[in-house]
């Protein structure tokens, strides 16, 4: 996880809106799973 945070950081915008919609995604299959 931190290499990819950092990985991010590196590419920039499009890696950070890549990395949010992830974590909204993964949110949401939490959620349903709940």
């Amino acid at each position: 996880m931190g290499r990819r945070v950092m990985d991010v950081s590196q590419f920039g915008i499009t890696g950070r809106i890549r990395v949010i919609i992830h974590l909204w995604c993964s949110t949401g299959v939490v959620s349903l799973a709940l």
